[in-house]
C-alpha cells in the first residue's frame, strides 16, 4: 500500500528518503518500499462551513512522541526510529495488537508489507562513497533485511541484502558495495522462507539498474552504457547491447538516469547543458525514438504515459512507444499516478496540488496548498480544510475520479495521517487514532 503524504501533516510520518546527490552510482537505486512519504510544506489556505459532524473513531491506543506510522488496508504497524525501538502491528479494523518485536538494527523502519510478509531491513550504514570522477557523496545501503509474517510477526528469515522488488511468491534482494563499489549481488529468494531461486554475482561493475514490470525483467547498465536484460523468474540474459552513457560528474552536472513504463526502457543523458533522451524495446534493447530537450529534472510514470520534467519548468507527457507528446503541464514539478487514470501533480515551490486526466492531460481538480493524504493503491484523494463554523476543526473531503470532492466529515487535528481502505490514520504527538470515513 503506497501512500503519499502532502502537506504539512508529517508529525508521526515516515520520513521521506534522505536525497542523494546526483554524483554516484547509487543515487538511482529503485526501491519496492510500501510507503514512501513525498513530503512539501504547504501553507493552509481557504475555510469551509461544513456540517459538523467528526469522523467516527474506531479505536484509538497510546504511543511515543517519536513513533512513525505505516498503513495497509488491514494493518497498521507503528515504530521508533531511536535504538531498541519496537515495532508494533494491530489490526486495523479492530485495534487488537497482534505483535510486537524489536526493531533490527539501529535505525528500524519497515520496508512494507509484501503478500502477507512484513519486510525490516537492519541498520542503513552512512558511508562516504567516492564519486567515479568527482566528490565523495553519502550513501546508506541495508545490509540485511529480516522477514516477519504479517499477522503473528513471527520471524521467517533473515537474508543478507536490501529488499528492491517484489512479486506474489518472490523477492529481490540487492547488496551494494561500499565506497562506490556499484551492485555487489543481486538474489532473487522466494518470499514465505527466503530459499535461493537464483543469484548473480556482477563481473563488471554496475551503476544503475531498474525493473521492466510489463516484461517481469531486470534490466542493469554499467559505467560505460554495457546494458543486460535479465529475466526475474530465473535470471537468464535475454539481451545485451550498449547505450550511449555518461558517468556522473559534479563538475558539470552530467548523469545519466534509467528507467522502465510499459515494455519500453528510458535512458536520459544530461551534460554540458544538453539533454537526449533514448527510448528502446526493454525485451531486445532495439531503438524506438530519441529526443532531446533543453533540461531535465527527471522522469516519472505517468501510466499510461511517460511524463519528464524540464525547461522552462513543468511536465510533458509522451507517449513511451512513439514519443510524441500528448500534453504538457506547466508549472508543475511532479506527478504521481492512480490506478484509476488520474495524476496527482504537485508545485515544489507553492506547495499546490492538483488532480489531472492522465491521458489528456486536463485538470480535473484544483486542491490548492490544502493538506492532503494519498494512497496510490486505491486511488483514493483526501484534503484537509479549516472550518470557520465550528472553529478550529479541518473539513475532510475526499475526491473521485471526475474531481469532485465529497465531505465525509471533520477532525479536531490533523496530526501525522495516512489512508488506506475505508481508514483514517492518524499519529498526533503520541497518540494513535483510526477513524473511518465514507
Amino acid at each position: 500500500m503506497t501512500v503519499i503524504e502532502l502537506g504539512d501533516v508529517t508529525s508521526g510520518s515516515p520520513p521521506a528518503e534522505p536525497a542523494r546527490r546526483r554524483g554516484g552510482p547509487f543515487h538511482l537505486r529503485r526501491y519496492a518500499v510500501a510507503a514512501v512519504a513525498a513530503l512539501c510544506v504547504l501553507t493552509v489556505t481557504g475555510s469551509a462551513r461544513p456540517d459538523p459532524q467528526m469522523l467516527r473513531t474506531v479505536w484509538s491506543v497510546s504511543g511515543q512522541p517519536d513513533d512513525s506510522l505505516q498503513v495497509t488496508a488491514d494493518m497498521v504497524y507503528v515504530f521508533g526510529t531511536s535504538s531498541g525501538s519496537s515495532i508494533r502491528a494491530y489490526d486495523a479494523a479492530r485495534g487488537e495488537l497482534l505483535w510486537s518485536r524489536k526493531a533490527p538494527g539501529q535505525n528500524g523502519w519497515i520496508h512494507g508489507e509484501q503478500h502477507g510478509v512484513v519486510l525490516l531491513p537492519s541498520a542503513e550504514p552512512q558511508v562516504t562513497a567516492p564519486g567515479p570522477e568527482d566528490n565523495g557523496y553519502d550513501a546508506s545501503f541495508a545490509v540485511q533485511t529480516v522477514a516477519v509474517d504479517q499477522r503473528t510477526g513471527a520471524e521467517l528469515w533473515q537474508q543478507r541484502g536490501e529488499p528492491s522488488w517484489a512479486t506474489p511468491d518472490t523477492l529481490l534482494l540487492t547488496e551494494w558495495a561500499f565506497r562506490g563499489g556499484g551492485l555487489r549481488k543481486v538474489r532473487l529468494v522466494r518470499l514465505r522462507d527466503g530459499t535461493t531461486v537464483w543469484s548473480w554475482t556482477p563481473e563488471q561493475r554496475v551503476v544503475n539498474w531498474t525493473v521492466v514490470r510489463a516484461t517481469q525483467a531486470i534490466v542493469t547498465a554499467g559505467p560505460d552504457g554495457r546494458i543486460e536484460v535479465r529475466r526475474l523468474s530465473d535470471g537468464t540474459v535475454t539481451a545485451r547491447g550498449r547505450v550511449p552513457w555518461l558517468l556522473s560528474r559534479d563538475s558539470d552536472g552530467a548523469f545519466t538516469d534509467l528507467h522502465s513504463q510499459g515494455d519500453t526502457l528510458f535512458v536520459a543523458r544530461s551534460g554540458n547543458g544538453n539533454v537526449t533522451v533514448n527510448a528502446y524495446a526493454a525485451g531486445t534493447l532495439q531503438p524506438r525514438w530519441e529526443a532531446p530537450a533543453t533540461a531535465f529534472t527527471g522522469m516519472v510514470d505517468c501510466r499510461p504515459l511517460m511524463c519528464f520534467g524540464g525547461r522552462p519548468r513543468g511536465l510533458v507527457g509522451r507517449d513511451p512507444l512513439t514519443g510524441a507528446i500528448r500534453w504538457r503541464a506547466e508549472k508543475w514539478d511532479n506527478a504521481h499516478a492512480l490506478p484509476d487514470g488520474r495524476l496527482l501533480l504537485q508545485a515544489n515551490d507553492t506547495g499546490r496540488s492538483a488532480l489531472a486526466d492522465a491521458v489528456t492531460g486536463r485538470i480535473l481538480a484544483d486542491l490548492a496548498t490544502r493538506p492532503a493524504v494519498l494512497d496510490t493503491e486505491t486511488g483514493t484523494v483526501l484534503t484537509f480544510t479549516p472550518t470557520l463554523d465550528p472553529p478550529g476543526r479541518y473539513a475532510v473531503r475526499e475526491f473521485d475520479v471526475a474531481g469532485r470532492g465529497t465531505l465525509r466529515g471533520t477532525l479536531a487535528g490533523i496530526g501525522g495521517c495516512q489512508v488506506a481502505g475505508r481508514y483514517l490514520t492518524c499519529l498526533d504527538q503520541g497518540t494513535l487514532t483510526v477513524r473511518a470515513f465514507g
